[in-house]
């Protein structure tokens, strides 16, 4: 209100004298508007650090209640009550353990490891015998007789590994690995019959992690959740098994995976 006022009777004064009096006015004017905001500055700082001030203070308040509840349960605790101490584990106990978990794990990971490239092995070899057969080297074996029927065993199932399905839920089968691809296999399958195959996500952490990092491309097209998903996830789990049927150059999901994630 006051700077309306001056700058009106600043206007007057111009108007009424002459000229030689609208510079000193002028630089007058100036100065006072800077100082204007030169305090209305200082002021909103002291509010700002004021509100600051009763914030810790509440903060500080509710510590202090915080704490006078602690006492006071403390104080109705009954003199007799026993309370078990629990000896204290020192660092070089709590780092052996996580040595030994992490060997266990080294383990558990290289068994898995063997087992992918025997079975990519097998893999092979049936391959191969079915490609020689093809060729007349091998003759088809002989109906088995009746009395073999007891001694028959089924046969064992041929295993594949993919990575990333298409936006149409389907994965290129020229992009089938015969054995597990660190770093590139997300998906293991396994045949059921020439044409059809079920699949999930390989339970080993390198897998895991690639699929967690694109969950949208990696897992949405070929699975769906039980659970919210969660990037710190350290498992998933396949609760039932996806099926895929093999359409020309494509083997297109029928069925998706339903999976957990766990932590």
């Amino acid at each position: 209100m006051i700077m309306k006022i001056v700058i009106f009777a600043a206007m007057l004064i111009l108007f009424e004298f002459n000229f030689a009096l609208w510079i000193p006015l002028i630089v007058i004017l100036v100065l006072m508007l800077a100082l204007s905001i030169f305090f209305q500055t200082k002021l909103m700082a002291f509010n700002d650090r004021l509100d600051s001030i009763y914030s810790r203070q509440r903060v500080l308040e509710h510590k202090i209640k915080e704490m006078h509840g602690f006492l006071e349960r403390r104080a109705n605790i009954p003199q007799n009550t026993s309370v078990k101490t629990v000896a204290p584990v020192s660092l070089s106990e709590i780092a052996k353990l996580k040595d030994e978990i992490d060997e266990l794990k080294r383990e558990i990971e290289l068994k898995t490891e063997l087992k992918e490239k025997i079975e990519g092995l097998k893999n092979e070899v049936r391959l191969i015998k079915t490609r020689v057969r093809a060729d007349g080297l091998i003759p088809e074996k002989s109906v088995s007789r009746p009395e073999d029927a007891q001694s028959y065993k089924e046969p064992a199932r041929e295993f594949f590994y993919l990575s990333t399905p298409n936006e149409d839920a389907s994965f290129y089968n020229k992009a089938v690995h015969y054995s597990y691809k660190e770093g590139a296999s997300i998906y293991k399958f396994a045949k059921t019959s020439d044409h059809e195959a079920e699949f999930q996500i390989i339970q080993r952490e390198a897998p895991i992690k690639l699929a967690l990092q694109y969950p949208d491309k990696n897992i949405d097209p070929a699975c769906v959740a039980e659970n919210a998903y969660n990037p710190k996830a350290s498992r998933i789990v396949t609760s039932q098994s996806g099926r895929a049927v093999l359409n020309e150059d494509k083997w297109m999901v029928i069925r998706k995976a339903v999976i957990r994630y766990e932590y």
